[in-house]
C-alpha cells in the first residue's frame, strides 16, 4: 500500500494554552466516473483525526491513529472504501486534534520542548486498482471546525454554534474557505497500524446528581475511563464547564491527586467548556479522554440537572478477554473486577499508567503487569506494536527511555526494573499464548538489550539504576523504599536474562540462550559476593528476598533458609507484607512456588492494609498508584494522615488477579511447558466455590470447584490435555 508523505496543514500556528487554535478541517472533492475493482485509502494524521467520506464518518475507531512520537515512527491506517464511494463527486473531509504532537498539557514532561511539536497535519493516498487517484496536496480546502482547543491532558472546548458543524456533509458550502498549506514531514519510519482500535464498550448512567457550589455533582459509581455524552435541550449563550475526578469528598470534587502541585494550569485539568445553542442537541468529546467517577457541571439550571444529562462512555482499545473468574467470596469478585476496571482504563493505544493526569507509557508500569495483560487479555497485536514503538524510541547508545512514546529526554538511563519490558512482556505473551511470533518479532530487541545490560554496568559490575522499590507499604512518598536502586535492578535483571535464555531456546537460537544463562550466572556470582554473607542477605528487606529467591540466588541448600529469613521479615512487620512495586510483583508468587501458598493469601487477601480487601472494605472500584493507609467511616479517599493523595487508577496492583487466577481458580498457564494447562486446587481455601476459564483462541480449560461434606470436588473441561494435581 502507497504511504504519502505529503502532509498539508491548515497553518504554522499551533494551539496553546494562551492562545486557542481551532481543531483545522479539511474538505477535498474529485470527479470519478470510472468504477475501481479495489479502492484503498491510507492516512498518517499527527495528532489524531476523524475520517469522513460522503458524509459518514468510517473513522477505524476514537483517537485514530495512534498515540506515537512521529519522530519514531509514523502510523498509518488503511482502508477499504469501495463500499461507501459513489459514481460521480466524492467528498472527503479531515478534522485533526492536537493528540501527541502539541501537547499544551504535556509541558511537565518536556512536551512543549519537542522537536517535532508543530500545528496538526496529516497526509493521506486513494488508490485504485494500483492507480494513485488522490494524495495531499495545497488544492484541499481548509476551515475551523466547532472544536476551539484540544489537549490529551487538559480536555476539548466545543463550539454548539460553529457555521462549519457539519462540515462534513457532501452539501456543505466550502466556497468561502481557503487552502491548505505544505507541512514538514516528521523523521519516524513509516507503519501501518496494527494496534487494535479504541472503542466504547459500556455506557454507565448517574447514579446519583449532588448540588454542589455552582453546579451539580454526577456520580457514575464507578472509577474509569472515557469520555461523556451531553445530552441536553439548551439555549444559544449557555456556557457548560464540566470538571472530571476521581475524588468526591466533603461534598466538593477535588482534582489534587489528578494535578501536579505548582505545575498544573487552572481550568486545564481534564476540563471541557461546551457552547450552546438553542434546542436538543448532544455532545461527546472528540481529541480527549478522561478519567473519572465524577463530573461537575456549572451553567445548567436547575431543570436541567437531571440523570440523563451526562453518560459515562467507558472506552478502551478493542481487546477480546480471555479469562474469567468468581468465587463464594464477593470481595475477591470485587477486587477482581477492579484490576480488570484499571486494565481496561489504561489500555488506550498504549498501556498508560493512569487516564488522567499523565497518560504515559510508563515502561516499568507495564514490566509489573506483563503476567496479568497476558492473561485477560487478547493483547498480542496491542503489545507488540508498542514494543515496536519502544524499540525505535532507544538513543543512539541504545538505552530505552522509561516513558513510550516520549520527547527522548526523560527517564533516559538503564533501568532493568522498568526497560526490561522489552524481555518480560513477550516472555509473559508467549507464556499465556504459545505463540512464537511473539518472541521472533522481537528476539532482535532482547538481543540489543541483553547487550545494553552489559554495556551500561556501574563500576563495581552491577547492573545499572532505576527508579527503585517505589510506592512501598507503609511509606508516605511515592519515592521512598528501603531497597537500594542497585539492588532491585540488578536481580531484576538477572531475571530478565533467564527470560531472554528461555525465549532463545524456544526459537532455537541456542547460543544466544546459554549466553543468557553464562550471564545471568555471572551476575548472581557477583551479587553473592557483594550482598551476601554467612549464605544470608546483607539487605534485610522482603524485597530484596523475595527477588532473591526468584532467581534461585541461593541454590537448593540455601532456600529453606533463605525463606525463613523471609517469613521472619514478614513477622517483624507485624505478618504483613512490606513491599513497593518492584517486590509486590513477585512475593506472592514466590512465597507459592516454595510451599507457602497460605502466607500467600493471607498476606494479599487480608481485609487489614495492605491487604487488597482493604480497598474493598473502603469501597473502592478501581486500583490505586499506591497504598496509602486510608480514614475509615468515610465513603471516599481521605489519608490517615492527609498528604498527598495518589492517583486512584492505576494498573500495576492489578497483578494480585493474576494470582487470585492461578492459587483460587486453579488455573496453571504455560506454554512454555510440554502441557500448558495445570489444575490444582488446595484444600485449605477459605472458600465454598470457585469457577475459572482461559483460552488462548485455540485452547480452553474451564475449571469448577466446590466444597462439599469436607471435601472438593473439582470438574474440569478442556479441549486439550492437563496435568490435576
Amino acid at each position: 500500500m502507497y504511504l504519502s508523505k505529503k502532509f498539508i496543514c491548515a497553518s504554522d500556528e499551533f494551539s496553546t494554552f494562551e492562545n486557542h487554535i481551532p481543531a483545522p478541517v479539511f474538505r477535498k472533492k474529485v470527479l470519478w466516473d470510472k468504477q475501481y475493482e479495489d479502492v484503498k485509502l491510507s492516512i498518517c494524521g499527527l495528532g489524531y483525526y476523524k475520517l469522513y467520506l460522503n458524509g459518514k464518518d468510517i473513522t477505524r475507531g476514537f483517537l485514530s491513529s495512534y498515540t506515537a512520537n512521529p519522530d519514531d515512527v509514523l502510523c498509518y491506517d488503511v482502508y477499504d472504501i469501495k463500499p461507501y464511494l459513489q459514481r460521480g463527486e466524492n467528498v472527503f473531509a479531515v478534522m485533526l486534534g492536537n493528540g501527541f504532537l502539541n501537547q499544551p498539557g504535556g509541558f511537565i514532561w518536556g512536551y512543549d520542548k519537542a522537536d517535532f511539536r508543530s500545528a496538526p497535519k496529516f497526509a493521506m493516498a486513494v488508490v485504485g486498482d494500483s492507480e494513485l487517484l488522490l494524495e495531499t496536496n495545497e488544492s484541499f480546502l481548509v476551515g475551523n471546525s466547532p472544536i476551539l482547543f484540544d489537549d490529551l491532558r487538559a480536555g476539548e472546548h466545543f463550539d454548539g454554534n460553529s457555521p462549519n458543524l457539519y462540515f462534513y456533509s457532501q452539501t456543505f458550502d466550502d466556497s468561502t474557505w481557503g487552502h491548505a498549506q505544505t507541512a514538514v514531514c516528521p523523521k519516524g519510519v513509516e507503519r501501518i497500524n496494527n494496534a487494535p482500535p479504541i472503542r466504547a464498550f459500556e455506557e454507565v448512567s448517574a447514579k446519583s446528581v449532588v448540588r454542589c457550589k455552582n453546579g451539580y455533582v454526577y456520580d457514575f459509581g464507578i472509577n474509569s475511563a472515557g469520555i461523556f455524552r451531553l445530552s441536553i435541550d439548551g439555549k444559544k449563550g449557555q456556557v457548560l464547564r464540566m470538571t472530571l475526578g476521581e475524588d468526591f469528598t466533603k461534598g466538593e470534587l477535588k482534582t489534587g491527586n489528578i494535578s501536579f502541585p505548582n505545575r498544573t494550569v487552572d481550568g486545564y485539568n481534564q476540563n471541557c467548556v461546551y457552547y450552546l445553542r438553542d434546542g436538543k442537541q448532544t455532545y461527546e468529546p472528540t481529541f480527549t479522554y478522561y478519567g473519572y467517577r465524577f463530573i461537575y457541571i456549572e451553567g445548567i439550571e436547575e431543570s436541567q440537572a437531571q440523570k440523563s444529562l451526562l453518560t459515562m462512555i467507558r472506552m478502551s482499545s478493542d481487546l477480546k478477554q480471555r479469562s474469567s473468574f468468581s468465587c463464594s467470596d464477593e470481595r475477591i469478585n470485587k477486587l477482581y473486577r477492579n484490576c480488570l476496571n484499571s486494565n481496561r482504563s489504561n489500555l488506550f493505544h498504549i498501556p498508560t499508567d493512569c487516564p488522567h493526569r499523565e497518560k504515559n507509557g510508563w515502561t516499568g508500569d507495564v514490566r509489573v503487569s506483563a503476567e496479568q495483560f497476558a492473561l485477560h487479555f487478547e493483547g498480542r497485536d496491542l503489545f507488540n506494536e508498542w514494543l515496536f514503538h519502544i524499540d525505535k524510541s532507544k538513543n543512539e547508545n541504545g538505552i530505552i527511555p522509561c516513558i513510550v512514546p516520549n520527547f527522548g529526554k526523560f527517564g533516559l538511563f538503564p533501568s532493568p526494573a522498568w526497560t526490561g519490558v522489552v524481555i518480560e512482556l513477550p516472555y509473559q505473551l508467549y507464556r499465556y499464548s504459545g505463540d512464537k511470533n511473539c518472541i521472533l518479532q522481537n528476539f532482535n530487541a532482547i538481543k540489543e538489550y541483553i547487550y545494553s545490560l552489559k554495556a551500561t554496568r556501574r563500576e563495581n559490575g552491577m547492573l545499572a539504576r532505576g527508579f527503585g522499590d517505589r510506592e512501598e507499604f507503609f511509606t508516605e512518598e511515592s519515592s521512598e523504599h528501603t531497597t537500594s536502586e542497585e539492588v532491585t535492578g540488578h536481580l531484576v535483571g538477572i531475571d530478565l536474562c533467564l527470560k531472554a535464555s528461555a525465549l532463545a531456546s524456544i526459537i532455537n537460537q541456542n547460543q544466544f540462550a546459554k549466553e543468557c544463562e553464562d550471564f545471568a550466572n555471572e551476575m548472581k556470582d557477583l551479587f553473592t559476593d557483594l550482598y551476601v554473607e554467612n549464605g544470608l542477605l546483607k539487605v534485610r528487606t522482603q524485597t530484596a528476598y523475595a527477588l532473591a529467591l526468584q532467581v534461585d540466588l541461593f541454590g537448593v541448600n540455601g532456600k529453606n533458609r533463605a525463606l525463613d529469613e523471609l517469613k521472619a521479615l514478614i513477622r517483624e512487620n507485624g505478618n504483613k507484607a512490606k513491599v513497593g512495586i518492584i517486590g509486590f510483583g513477585v512475593l506472592y508468587d514466590v512465597l507459592t512456588k516454595n510451599g507457602e501458598q497460605q502466607l500467600a493469601y493471607e498476606l494479599a487477601l487480608s481485609e487489614e492494609y495492605p491487604g487488597f480487601l482493604y480497598t474493598i472494605k473502603m469501597g473502592v472500584t478501581s486500583m490505586w498508584e499506591s497504598y496509602s493507609l486510608l480514614q475509615e467511616g468515610v465513603e471516599e479517599y481521605i489519608r490517615v494522615d492527609e498528604k498527598k493523595k495518589p492517583s486512584f487508577n492505576h494498573h500495576w496492583y492489578g497483578h494480585i488477579s493474576a494470582w487470585i487466577f492461578k492459587n483460587i481458580g486453579g488455573i496453571y498457564v504455560d506454554y512454555n511447558s510440554k502441557i500448558p494447562f495445570t489444575v490444582y486446587v488446595p484444600k485449605w481455601l477459605p472458600l465454598d466455590y470457585a469457577t475459572s476459564e482461559f483460552t488462548n483462541g485455540n485452547d480452553y480449560i474451564k475449571v469448577q470447584w466446590k466444597k462439599e461434606n469436607g471435601n472438593i470436588n473439582v470438574n474440569v473441561d478442556s479441549n486439550c490435555a492437563y496435568n490435576l494435581l
